[in-house]
């Protein structure tokens, strides 16, 4: 919510540029949902259990996504 809540300040003030910026982190966080999904996907079959990939599916459902945004915006 906060990077949406500045999101929408910045593109009030103006700032097209810095609203793009803060709305691809938006995306970013808001598409983990789908992530989360790929991630239980992937993982329970490799772990064996549901459980043990839960443990780790709430990191790797939005950290990854926003690197790549970060990544996205310095390139």
């Amino acid at each position: 919510m906060g990077f949406a809540a500045t999101g929408l300040r910045v593109i009030v003030r103006g700032d097209v540029v810095a609203h793009r910026r803060w709305m691809l982190r938006t995306f970013a966080l808001t598409y983990a949902a789908v992530t989360l999904r790929l991630w239980l996907l992937a993982l329970v079959p490799l772990l064996g259990d549901f459980p043990s990939a839960y443990m780790l599916v709430p990191f790797l459902c939005w950290v990854p996504n926003l690197l790549v945004a970060e990544w996205l915006l310095r390139r």
